[in-house]
């Protein structure tokens, strides 16, 4: 018997069962299966396929047991690998000299942070260039101070111990996240994090979502921090210090004589940018 004869406009539990067991057949990849559920399409009304395709996820969720916690985990670790391997990207720590080195990478909102500084500022990387320099200690734009930031369904109590919980979660070392969340001491927490082990391709890759996503958070949510990096504005931020990448080195001068790319400090600037839309 045809079951598309009479088909009522309100789908029975009988036929809701059938469409789901021709779509499951599909899934698993029975050809045969696959041309009846091919069937459907042309066969049913627009409202009926909705139903049929409601009564299908709600029957998955009812049923679904969510794999052990060590599957789960092996499986986002994996998927890390695969989304490093295939995604093109620009390490965070290439981003300077990709923009020095090509010339397709120009002026852009929406590229490299040396192409969003370009873009929102004729003076970048020129004599005219103007800069607030800032230190590690106790700046509010340092990484280590002291704030509530909300982030992916937690609570950190400084950028630095985002950082540090994202390096244990990308290998979800369970144990050290917790730790990392409960640590109320900045540096070890940072050394929590560092106890995560995991190839230094995954940190290179990673980096620039991490402190993108956390800088943002920080400087919106903190209507504080908001307001003293917004009253940088005209100005590139620079951190002196001697973090590698991450600073200019101690000398406050001009960029041709930083020791280093100042990378916090670039990231902070095109931050502001984000929320004020001007350099």
């Amino acid at each position: 018997m045809d079951i598309y004869n009479n088909l009522p406009d309100i789908l029975l539990p009988e036929h809701l069962e059938y469409f789901r067991t021709l779509h499951d057949s599909y899934q698993t990849g029975d050809e045969a299966f696959g041309l009846l559920w091919g069937e459907v399409l042309f066969k049913v009304s627009h409202d009926q396929f909705a139903q049929i395709l409601k009564y299908i996820s709600e029957k998955h969720k009812a049923e679904y047991v969510a794999p052990p916690i060590e599957e789960q985990d092996a499986y986002y670790r994996a998927g890390v690998i695969h989304y490093m391997r295939d995604s093109p990207h620009v390490p965070l720590f290439e981003e300077y000299w990709h923009f020095v080195r090509y010339s397709e990478s120009r002026p852009n909102p929406n590229g490299t942070y040396p192409a969003v500084m370009s873009y929102y500022n004729k003076d970048y990387m020129t004599d005219n260039e103007k800069f607030t320099f800032f230190d590690s200690a106790d700046s509010p734009f340092a990484m280590c101070y002291p704030c509530r930031i909300e982030l992916e369904g937690e609570v950190f109590l400084s950028a630095s111990h985002y950082i540090a919980y994202a390096k244990a979660e990308i290998v979800r070392d369970r144990p050290k996240m917790k730790a990392i969340l409960e640590e109320t001491d900045i540096y070890r927490a940072c050394a929590l994090g560092r106890e995560a082990k995991f190839e230094k391709a995954f940190y290179e890759f990673m980096i620039g979502t991490w402190m993108r996503s956390v800088l943002y958070a920080k400087f919106t949510q903190n209507e504080d921090l908001k307001q003293a990096l917004l009253a940088t504005e005209g100005t590139t931020l620079a951190l002196t210090s001697d973090e590698r990448y991450w600073s200019i080195g101690w000398h406050k001068g001009k960029r041709s004589e930083w020791r280093d790319q100042n990378i916090l400090g670039e990231l902070l600037t095109t931050v502001r940018i984000s929320i004020a839309k001007k350099y």
